[in-house]
């Protein structure tokens, strides 16, 4: 896990702690995608990492509500941003997730769970 995504997930901390100190939860019920690009392997491992934070937060993955995409470790960050602007299956992958994510939330799955889910975590 990359420094930067260490401390992102860090400082959601305190969304996932609200109903330690007797406060509504703000992302109960909320419906996640996780798009994940980069030029080294490990998308997926990335792309549960982030999950496994969000969903203790009460985020509900979306139905193929993850996509990742890899340039290769041979290229350069400014090559891999030229790569990914204009690749196609990338593309179609984050309409994809999109998509799925919309129709989920189409479905009011957090005003059918509203103070039906019960957090649990230390």
């Amino acid at each position: 896990m990359s420094a930067r995504l260490k401390t992102f997930l860090d400082r959601t901390t305190c969304m996932q702690n609200l109903y330690h100190l007797n406060k509504p939860g703000l992302t109960h019920g909320k419906i996640l995608g996780i798009l994940v690009c980069g030029h080294e392997d490990g998308g997926i491992k990335t792309a549960m990492d982030i999950f496994l934070n969000f969903q203790q937060m009460g985020y509900i993955l979306a139905p193929f509500g993850i996509a990742y995409r890899t340039h290769g470790a041979e290229f350069s960050s400014n090559e891999d941003r030229e790569f990914f602007n204009n690749d196609q299956l990338l593309q179609k992958y984050t309409r994809g997730v999109v998509t799925n994510v919309i129709e989920m939330m189409n479905l009011d799955l957090e005003e059918q769970l509203k103070n039906k889910i019960i957090p649990v975590s230390e």
